[in-house]
């Protein structure tokens, strides 16, 4: 895979179930890279952290799209090396920490159903909410600074989730 036709795998990987299953090894990898050539690793890591943005920001992408764009965001954090993870807190984390307080003072398991807006398939509103309030205290555990005074944006989020009391 090389770095011009990324954004189209991370589209075609965001499809269907097993598109994901096949496609998301690629593309986690291309978060693993960490050499000499820092600058085409970061590239890679920018075309992978803005694509998987714009897919959860646009109001036209299907929600099963975003919820799998959210899992590869995932299997990207939890398999990738430190500068993917850094790009990844400065880039994605604050539109994430948004989407997690939805709804921020309802205990309801389907909180998540209109997440995306009333026209969108509440199955993968619930499951897009749920995963993402799944994911933060684990990325937030893994991923702190050994500096208490200095927070990660994961951390960060995570401690808004506490504040708000949001489960």
């Amino acid at each position: 895979m090389n770095i011009s036709n990324i954004a189209q795998y991370i589209d075609k990987c965001c499809n269907s179930d097993s598109e994901f299953e096949q496609i998301a090894p690629m593309i986690v990898s291309c978060a693993k890279q960490v050499s000499d050539r820092f600058l085409i690793n970061r590239e890679s890591h920018v075309i992978i952290v803005s694509t998987i943005k714009i897919m959860i920001k646009n109001k036209s992408t299907k929600t099963q799209h975003k919820c799998l764009a959210l899992k590869l965001l995932n299997e990207c954090i939890i398999n990738g090396k430190k500068p993917f993870h850094e790009y990844a807190c400065n880039k994605i984390m604050s539109r994430l920490t948004i989407l997690s307080l939805h709804q921020k003072d309802s205990s309801d398991y389907d909180k998540g159903k209109d997440i995306f807006g009333k026209q969108t398939d509440p199955k993968y509103g619930i499951e897009f909410l749920n995963s993402l309030l799944s994911y933060i205290p684990i990325w937030a555990d893994t991923y702190k600074y050994s500096n208490e005074t200095h927070k990660s944006a994961f951390q960060k989020a995570y401690l808004k989730l506490i504040e708000y009391k949001v489960q």
